[in-house]
């Protein structure tokens, strides 16, 4: 209890906004222009993770420590799937994808695609 007390605030928050994407981790769900997307829970907790340390890069061994779980043997093919499918569920206006590929470096989530033309 009392790390989670030491936490910042940020980190506790039950909803995560950028742009046109509002995540409410407290009723699993995602909005993008006031539409619900639907998502398998692994997509959201990808996500969601993405979504809390925003432009940041992480490896793809990265990822699979902090979002699946130690006793999970997912393979790197498999979040590329995840990473996929949450591309085709997810674009900004102008068409952009909110997750980024940093070659040879691993994905991001880039918190300015909904600001570019």
């Amino acid at each position: 209890m009392r790390a989670l007390l030491r936490r910042p605030e940020k980190l506790c928050e039950d909803s995560i906004q950028h742009g046109s994407l509002v995540l409410d981790s407290t009723a699993h769900r995602l909005f993008q222009d006031g539409q619900v997307v639907e998502l398998f829970p692994k997509e959201f907790a990808l996500l969601e993770f993405l979504m809390r340390h925003p432009n940041q890069v992480f490896s793809l061994e990265a990822l699979q420590e902090r979002v699946w779980p130690t006793t999970s043997e997912t393979s790197p093919d498999a979040i590329r799937i995840h990473i996929a499918r949450l591309r085709a569920k997810l674009k900004s206006s102008a068409g952009k994808s909110f997750i980024r590929t940093a070659f040879k470096a691993g994905y991001m989530f880039d918190s300015q695609a909904m600001d570019e033309p």
